[in-house]
């Protein structure tokens, strides 16, 4: 199912940055996949928790059906990602460079931030948690930035209104994105993800 998020999400940005929509047949039918696992997986949880379980198996069962959710909210971003690369193909307008240069940061962080949280997942090793949450604050500012800096291109007319609203609905996507990713990593702690961050910061002191 991650794996199905991810080639999505990457199909998607491709589509954006070079107008080209040969895949969204591709795209759209591995969304299909992605939710008819999300259903399933959720289903197979479900089943599983009525069983009494120990302690700990109990509360990696609900770790993992918020995996599950954020999953399936990631596939949902890379969808809307697709969305605007065919509104974006039905304009004569394009992103000004120093806004695909941003796009491009932007996006490179996050898909870095999504695979290093899925092995963190995966291995169960907790090594990583503290570059994660490094990364998912760069992504942060980023977005903080990156909006602030469109605003001026539009006052100042170098970018059109329509193209605008596109970069600004993709920083925003992408900043979600990081923090679905970042709730993944925290899954391995069998809590919410403020819980961990939490106790993070009480381990580091």
């Amino acid at each position: 199912m991650a794996g199905l998020a991810r080639e999505n999400l990457v199909a998607s940005m491709e589509a954006l940055a070079d107008k080209n929509l040969d895949k969204v047949k591709e795209i759209n039918a591995r969304e299909k996949i992605i939710d008819y696992l999300s259903s399933e997986i959720t289903d197979y949880l479900v089943e599983v928790n009525r069983y009494e379980l120990p302690l700990a198996d109990s509360r990696r069962i609900g770790a993992l059906f918020h995996v599950v959710i954020d999953l399936e909210r990631i596939g949902d971003h890379a969808i809307n990602i697709l969305e605007n690369a065919e509104k974006r193909s039905q304009l004569n307008e394009k992103f000004t460079g120093a806004g695909k240069e941003e796009l491009t940061t932007m996006y490179t962080e996050v898909l870095q931030l999504f695979d290093k949280s899925m092995e963190m997942f995966v291995t169960n090793k907790k090594d990583n948690i503290d570059e994660i949450i490094d990364m998912e604050n760069d992504v942060d500012q980023m977005q903080i930035d990156y909006q602030n800096q469109q605003v001026k291109r539009l006052s100042k007319g170098v970018c059109g209104v329509e193209i605008g609203l596109i970069f600004t609905d993709m920083v925003i996507g992408l900043e979600r994105i990081a923090d679905h990713s970042t709730n993944i990593a925290y899954s391995i702690f069998h809590e919410n993800p403020e819980d961990a961050e939490e106790q993070q910061k009480v381990l580091a002191e």
